[in-house]
């Protein structure tokens, strides 16, 4: 956190209160039956479905944090929600939000990807002995419906080490988040959802499975959701998910304290918009760059992990993780890469977005390869 007063002087009281406390809060187990909120956030807060936790509108993601006191400063300014997970840059990023929870646990709400069963590994590294919610990846229904998975949970829940069960989906959204819904037992999603998800949703099942996990009672959060090219697209992209009624919340990555500033002033400009349900212009403008996770790219004959080497590329490129990106190309089988593509079209007539995806392959191939 950066040292210059005249930048935190209005913080300095709260901050002097929580290191007088830290000695006391880390010797005492905290009551995970509590929900927590920022107290005094300036932020506008959300519920996030049934669970009734109270997380501000944006929530703070962690697969590019490295530095402790960026997440400091997320919560110094009134952000209350940080997910992390233990494979993220190499494990840096559980390390840093671990050092903050030394002393400011009451008071965030942590969102940890990882299975059930791994539970125990995580806390230890997030100094904690709980989490909010526990966030599985979930690529297949089957996934979403393994016994062992919700054994995993009670378990875990009956332990007080979780108080509610979600999951991450990052392909084929309509379908998983539709088979996550039938299991009756998830309390949120956080999905693939950038404001072309809204302009399109009526072509892949999507708005189909939003209905009917909002009849459940999930909670929805929105990730891999602010893009653009420029800033003006990117504040944009993140003034219209703020008001997308399909939605809880969104998840952003903040890796440096202009992005705490950034994202921040935004968010609070949003207290008092109106959520809506209607197609977006920078929806429009994003058609034919941003995926939208619909899943119907995988129906490529040859195997081609066409949404995964998207979502690689996006890595890249809009978050400038080169060498992470080019890591997870190198990990798919030979046959699931792109320079496998014989420009059949099949993934074209079924891309809900109308992306060029033989053209994108190539340049992916070209950068990540």
């Amino acid at each position: 956190m950066s040292n210059d007063p005249s930048l935190y002087s209005q913080e300095l009281s709260r901050r002097t209160f929580l290191i007088a406390g830290a000695a006391a809060l880390a010797a005492t187990t905290v009551d995970p039956t509590e929900a927590f909120a920022a107290a005094a956030s300036k932020l506008p807060l959300r519920t996030l479905g049934r669970t009734k936790l109270k997380l501000t509108a944006m929530c703070m993601g962690g697969i590019g944090l490295e530095d402790s006191t960026v997440l400091n400063h997320a919560l110094d300014v009134g952000f209350n929600t940080i997910h992390t997970d233990r494979g993220y840059v190499g494990g840096r990023s559980i390390v840093a939000v671990g050092e903050t929870m030394k002393t400011r646990r009451k008071g965030t709400i942590l969102l940890l990807k990882g299975e059930p069963s791994t539970i125990d590994d995580s806390l230890k590294i997030l100094n904690t002995t709980w989490c909010e919610v526990i966030m599985p990846q979930t690529d297949s229904p089957e996934q979403a419906a393994n016994p062992q998975r919700r054994a995993d949970f009670e378990k875990a829940k009956g332990a007080r080490k979780a108080r509610f069960m979600g999951c991450a989906i990052h392909r084929d959204v309509p379908r998983i988040l539709q088979a996550v819904v039938d299991q009756k037992y998830y309390d949120m999603a956080m999905i693939v959802y950038n404001p072309s998800s809204r302009n399109t949703a009526e072509k892949t099942e999507l708005d189909k499975a939003i209905t009917n996990a909002r009849k459940a009672g999930m909670g929805l959060i929105a990730m891999k959701s602010v893009r653009g090219g420029t800033p003006e697209e990117e504040t944009a992209c993140v003034k219209a998910l703020l008001t997308d009624a399909r939605i809880d919340v969104v998840l952003k990555t903040f890796k440096t304290h202009q992005d705490v500033d950034k994202y921040r002033e935004v968010a609070g400009s949003m207290a008092k918009l109106p959520k809506q349900t209607a197609a977006t212009e920078i929806g429009e403008m994003l058609a034919g760059r941003a995926c939208v996770a619909c899943g119907q790219c995988g129906l490529c004959p040859r195997g081609i992990a066409v949404a995964d080497i998207l979502r690689f590329r996006m890595y890249s490129e809009e978050y400038g993780w080169m060498d992470y990106g080019r890591e997870q190309y190198a990990s798919l089988a030979p046959h699931q890469r792109a320079n496998n593509c014989q420009d059949c079209d099949l993934c074209v007539e079924g891309c809900g977005n109308r992306i060029n995806i033989p053209q994108r392959l190539a340049e992916a191939h070209a950068i990540l390869a």
